[in-house]
């Protein structure tokens, strides 16, 4: 059996070295850098005042999605990790009507299918740290 000097030692000894982990490597993962997002969009250099900006970045699979306003603007609601994000832009999702209504006017969406598409879209931006203002133009 161990005397107390000696347990008392040992505590020191294992408190000693749980605080050397804890200082060493943290209490968690370190949070990963991040920008906030705001923003155009224009085509054949007016503004696009309907539809979705969508944005992926293949090498952190982190995405997001912002609704464009009448002006063309938009603001991604939550920072996102810094990388090289993919932009599309998709048509906006009807609304839901109550029964009976009559539908709404169709919303003109002349975006290039390609540009609507993830897979196909070439449009690229980087996110920095901070702030970010991505003016992105749409090819004719």
């Amino acid at each position: 059996m161990l005397d107390t000097c000696s347990r008392n030692r040992r505590l020191t000894q294992v408190m000693i070295l749980q605080l050397t982990l804890l200082t060493t490597f943290g209490c968690g993962s370190a949070s990963k850098p991040e920008g906030s997002i705001s923003g155009t969009v224009k085509h054949k250099g007016q503004p696009v005042t309907a539809g979705v900006v969508n944005l992926f970045d293949k090498a952190s699979g982190s995405a997001a999605t912002a609704p464009l306003d009448s002006t063309g603007k938009f603001t991604v609601s939550s920072p996102l990790q810094t990388g090289n994000y993919n932009i599309s832009i998709t048509p906006p999702v009807p609304k839901q009507l109550p029964p009976g209504s009559p539908p709404e006017a169709p919303v003109t969406f002349n975006i290039p299918l390609k540009y609507q598409d993830p897979s196909q879209s070439d449009i690229n931006k980087e996110v920095k740290v901070g702030a970010n203002t991505l003016d992105i133009v749409i090819p004719e």
